[in-house]
């Protein structure tokens, strides 16, 4: 068994776009160098995944987690912002994990809420 990433993107025509996790990573290391020109001048709704793989075959999603990409008008990515909402989102889920909720339910609720 193994586990492949993905990440989708929502265009501002509703149509799924796939961000090869490379091509991410790229981006995230040096975003002038890797513009995404069709999400110029957007702000970009994305969920990553970690999928489990059994013989080729996709099992299940094991993680998913949700949030906005901001692109300037030559389709760079604001890594800074990007970068700062991600350690937001996940300071407020570790937090809820780490027992601050009262409740699991009230964890779960954190969690998405962080991912959003």
């Amino acid at each position: 068994m193994s586990a492949s990433t993905r990440t989708f993107c929502l265009g501002s025509d509703d149509t799924v776009y796939v961000l090869p996790h490379t091509q991410y990573q790229a981006m995230l290391g040096d975003p002038a160098a890797h513009p995404i020109l069709r999400f110029a001048n957007q702000s970009v709704r994305c969920a990553a995944t970690v999928v489990e793989v059994q013989d080729g075959e996709r099992i299940r999603a094991d993680w998913i987690s949700y949030f906005v990409m901001k692109f300037d008008g030559r389709g760079v990515l604001d890594r800074e912002a990007h970068l700062r909402a991600f350690v937001d989102r996940n300071s407020e889920a570790n937090q809820a994990i780490a027992g601050k909720a009262s409740s699991m339910s009230e964890a779960r609720r954190a969690v998405m809420n962080a991912a959003r």
